[in-house]
C-alpha cells in the first residue's frame, strides 16, 4: 500500500508527478483548473486525483499520510490561521508528515512582520523561522527540520518546514 500524500497549491501538478514517481497516491487541491491536468489524469489512472478547490471549502473523510503546502499558508490571513492549521491537522494521520513552504527573509534577524498584496489582491506574508516553529508547535505539529531555499523563477526565498502531526 502507497502512502497518500494531499498537495496543496498543486498548480500544473509538478510535485504531484514528483510523489507519483516516488510512489504514492496524491490528492490534488489548487484554485485553477489547469489545462494539464488531464493529461495527467490519463497518466496516472487511480493514482491522482485533481480537485478545482480551496482547501478551506474542500470535505473529505480520507486521512493522508503526508500533507504539501507549496505555497499557500502564506497567503492567508492571520485570522484564519487557526481554522486552516486545525483543518490541515485534521486531514493528517497521527505522526503524518507535513511540510510547509512559505515566503521568507534570508535576514531572519531584521524580519518584521511583512504582509503585501500581489496584483490579484492576494495577501503574501513573510515568516520568521522562529514565528513559524511557534506557531505549527502551538497547533499540534512537532518541528523536525527547515532549510531556506531560493526560488530563482520567483526571485524569493521560501522556508521550507518538516513537520509532523503530534497524536
Amino acid at each position: 500500500q502507497s502512502s497518500q500524500i494531499l498537495d496543496l497549491g498543486a498548480g500544473s501538478g509538478r510535485d504531484s508527478i514528483f510523489f507519483l514517481n516516488a510512489g504514492h497516491g496524491v490528492t490534488a487541491l489548487d484554485l485553477y483548473k489547469h489545462p494539464i491536468w488531464k493529461d495527467l489524469l490519463i497518466q496516472w489512472p487511480g493514482l491522482l486525483d485533481f480537485k478545482k478547490q480551496s482547501f478551506q471549502k474542500w470535505k473529505s473523510n480520507q486521512l493522508f499520510d503526508a500533507v504539501f503546502d507549496n505555497g499557500c499558508f502564506h497567503h492567508q490571513h492571520s485570522a484564519d490561521y487557526k481554522d486552516y492549521l486545525l483543518k490541515l491537522r485534521g486531514v493528517l494521520k497521527p505522526f503524518g508528515i507535513f511540510a510547509l513552504c512559505v515566503f521568507a527573509k534570508e535576514d531572519q534577524q531584521n524580519l518584521k512582520i511583512q504582509i503585501r498584496k500581489t496584483d490579484d489582491g492576494r495577501l503574501c506574508r513573510y515568516f520568521s523561522e522562529t514565528e513559524l516553529k511557534e506557531l505549527l508547535n502551538f497547533y499540534g505539529f512537532e518541528f523536525l527540520e527547515s532549510q531556506f531555499v531560493y526560488r530563482k523563477r520567483l526571485k524569493q526565498n521560501y522556508l521550507v518546514a518538516i513537520t509532523r502531526r503530534l497524536q
